[in-house]
């Protein structure tokens, strides 16, 4: 009864200017006492009512799931978004029609170098050869813009109901997007838009058709061993014979699975060329009768 009488008359058991008994002392307590009323019960019930149904659903509502296309190159990325009627246009990516269409700028991530593995290949010396990983890992290109554009893939794909391999139809292409995608924890479902052509009727055909990610899992695998394989001779290689056959310190001999046929084949005709003798030659000429 004393606590409801001093709520009436207005009175603050913490007030400052409160006069305090002499003779009886003050209960610290007693204000806590207050907070075990049936009016506060009422009042903190509604308030947890009114919070939790009206404003965290107004103020910290999350965004809507969207399907995100990722596309190998920015003019393909517009043209799909064109189709897609994603027409907003944000840093990074373009939105609309439950779509955001995003690029990279061919490839975002590469395998790692020797020394992202051990500080013991970082040296170059033949004696640390071969260098062979326990497992290849990738990194992203060291390269600002690239770094950016990646961030914001990131974002997107975390937050993604689907993804859409929008990649150049080819071993090359899909590898590219896959080791966005995982650099990028992507966990959703991927489909694969697979069109060699970016006609309108061609992109529509392909979007009606599209293939689980799984389905090109082999083609998938065909591009990361052949990236292997240009890691381990590219990188072995080109450190054997820049040590066995330089002729000045800080020459570098590049040793490549592509360029160096394609240089021996360059080099061969050239000194075809440089080499020709010129002979004498008959040609054979005849008369007909009429």
């Amino acid at each position: 009864m004393r606590i409801i009488h001093l709520i009436k008359s207005n009175h603050s058991l913490t007030s400052p200017t409160r006069t305090i008994h002499p003779f009886k002392p003050f209960n610290p307590l007693k204000p806590i006492s207050l907070f075990l009323t049936p009016h506060f019960n009422i009042y903190f019930f509604r308030y947890n009512i009114f919070f939790h149904f009206y404003v965290i659903p107004k103020y910290f509502q999350a965004s809507p799931s969207m399907k995100v296309c990722i596309a190998e190159k920015p003019s393909v990325a517009r043209e799909i978004a064109k189709i897609l009627g994603a027409n907003t246009s944000h840093e990074g990516y373009l939105e609309g029609n439950g779509y955001q269409v995003t690029w990279t700028f061919g490839h975002l991530c590469t395998l790692k170098e020797p020394h992202d593995y051990t500080d013991m290949w970082k040296p170059w010396a033949i004696s640390r050869l071969p260098m062979i990983p326990p497992r290849f890992g990738i990194k992203l290109i060291p390269n600002e813009g690239y770094e950016k554009q990646f961030h914001i893939i990131e974002k997107l794909m975390q937050n993604a109901e689907e993804i859409i391999n929008c990649g150049d139809a080819g071993q090359e292409g899909e590898l590219i997007q896959r080791w966005v995608m995982q650099k990028a924890s992507a966990h959703c479902p991927v489909q694969r838009l697979w069109v060699s052509s970016l006609t309108e009727e061609a992109i529509k055909e392909g979007f009606r058709n599209l293939k689980p990610q799984s389905e090109y899992q082999s083609l998938y695998e065909a591009g990361l061993c052949r990236a292997i394989g240009d890691w381990l001779l590219g990188m072995n290689a080109t450190r054997l014979y820049t040590l066995k056959y330089r002729t000045k310190q800080g020459q570098v001999l590049s040793i490549g699975r592509v360029q160096t046929p394609t240089l021996a084949l360059i080099v061969k005709r050239q000194q075809e060329i440089q080499n020709f003798v010129p002979e004498q030659y008959w040609v054979l000429s005849t008369i007909y009768r009429d």
